[in-house]
């Protein structure tokens, strides 16, 4: 392990992928404060798919955040960011630490 021992699982790989999980990435009270924000300050959506023929609401709340002038788009639904709230900042910063990259965008479920 790294320097950051103690902060992930033994990584799940693919083919095509490397996952690790960051059981630690933040204190337990300082995750909840986040939960918290994320709920109070996020724009949450209820978006529709087309599923059989008809129009159905997709069982979570969804809300994409990210660099101006990206658009994402999945299950026929194309979303355009909004730019990054303040709430997300500490969130990318520690993300962006741990996965040693930095993030253009970021779709939120709930």
């Amino acid at each position: 392990m790294d320097d950051q021992q103690g902060l992930f699982d033994e990584p799940l790989s693919g083919p095509d992928l490397e996952i690790a999980v960051h059981q630690a990435a933040f204190p337990s009270t300082e995750a909840a404060h986040h939960l918290e924000t994320l709920l109070r300050e996020i724009d949450w959506q209820q978006e529709e798919i087309l599923m059989f023929g008809k129009k159905m609401p997709i069982p979570r709340l969804t809300a994409w955040y990210g660099d101006k002038g990206l658009s994402y788009t999945y299950s026929g639904i194309e979303m355009q960011p909004t730019g990054w709230a303040d709430c997300l900042a500490p969130l990318r910063q520690r993300v962006e630490e741990l996965a040693g990259c930095s993030f253009n965008s970021v779709l939120l479920n709930l």
